[in-house]
């Protein structure tokens, strides 16, 4: 797996924070900021540091996060998204 590094030292939290909010007002799925967490496969914590800024997601996080957020998460980290694998046979 390729490593994925921020491309500034500190993210957008801005953008991170914005982009979370309005995919968790768009997810009628989930009633509170805990259970979107959830819901991401995260703790609390983890998603409040992250929109927060203190701390970039792991990069396994990332990949969860464009799973159930959609790819649009890599550019709201400012981070590049993996590139595809080709598998020879």
């Amino acid at each position: 797996m390729a490593s994925i590094q921020p491309t500034a030292w500190a993210f957008p939290r801005s953008a991170l924070l914005d982009y979370v909010n309005q995919t968790f007002q768009e997810t009628e799925r989930v009633p509170s900021r805990s259970d979107f967490a959830r819901w991401l496969g995260v703790t609390n914590v983890a998603l409040l540091t992250w929109i927060q800024g203190k701390r970039l997601p792991h990069e396994v996080h990332i990949e969860q996060l464009a799973a159930k957020l959609g790819p649009e998460v890599y550019q709201a980290l400012g981070v590049e998204p993996p590139t595809p694998i080709e598998l020879v046979v």
